[in-house]
């Protein structure tokens, strides 16, 4: 029977929407493409693992992040996953301007920073908003030389996707200037 299926959505009976009876594992550098929204099962979750880049390098204290669903956020801004593999991260977005270049730095060299600084705000408690882009700053002891972060939220409703998240990275790099 297709409903029992993994990583599979079926229209609603009463052709509502679309429905969800397993747990949605979106993976790192694959598309996802959901061109409707998906409703999980309460007792389901979404979740998403960034995988370390850079092998040998190990995981990274901030990374962007856009995720076709929303991540319960505590008043620190912070995202725990309450089902899944263990991460605690803080989520924000920059402020406009505030990216500071110092000219000079010695930083400024590959594999270095770059000399720039970023203001973050962090989010209010509640929800993140689905496929719009985050830098999360990921608390220590969380994540491992193969893993930066795992962002789990239970019952997550799956947004349809306007766009590319490359573009919404673009989109947000040019916004942050």
């Amino acid at each position: 029977m297709l409903a029992d299926v993994p990583q599979t959505a079926l229209q609603t009976t009463d052709g509502t929407g679309f429905g969800c009876k397993h747990n949605l594992v979106i993976t790192d550098k694959m598309p996802f493409f959901a061109p409707h929204d998906i409703q999980l099962n309460s007792d389901c979750y979404a979740s998403y693992t960034r995988r370390v880049t850079a092998q040998g390098k190990g995981r990274v204290d901030y990374a962007t992040l856009v995720l076709p669903y929303g991540l319960t956020v505590n008043s620190d801004g912070e995202h725990i996953n309450e089902v899944g593999d263990a991460s605690q991260f803080r989520m924000g977005t920059i402020y406009a301007n505030a990216l500071v270049y110092k000219n000079g730095d010695k930083n400024n060299h590959e594999g270095g920073d770059y000399g720039i600084t970023a203001h973050l705000k962090k989010l209010d408690a509640g929800k993140s908003e689905a496929n719009k882009p985050y830098i999360i700053n990921i608390l220590p002891g969380f994540g491992d030389a193969n893993v930066s972060f795992v962002a789990n939220e239970k019952g997550a409703l799956i947004k349809k996707r306007l766009m590319h998240p490359l573009v919404c990275l673009l989109v947000m790099r040019l916004t942050a200037r």
